[in-house]
């Protein structure tokens, strides 16, 4: 099970992010949006038989839109001076 401490990236880490374009960002967020929903819908019409493996699957798809959302936020912050 992942640490519940959140991540805090490195000054190099930051400036790295800094050459990615936010549109990009805000499209694999939505991309992982749209996954979580889809995978969503895959779980509460599972049958029985599959709606434990359906639900790791959401909660997978949940957790990569957690992460595009925290990366696109971090992108978004404003350097200090």
């Amino acid at each position: 099970m992942p640490s519940t401490e959140e991540h805090i990236p490195s000054a190099k880490g930051l400036r790295s992010l800094r050459k990615v374009r936010a549109a990009d960002l805000f499209d694999a967020w939505l991309f992982a949006e749209v996954e979580a929903t889809l995978a969503l819908a895959a779980w509460r019409s599972a049958s029985s038989e599959t709606k434990s493996d359906a639900y790791g699957v959401y909660l997978a798809a949940l957790d990569r839109e957690a992460r595009a959302a925290d990366v696109l936020a971090l992108r978004l912050t404003p350097v200090a001076a």
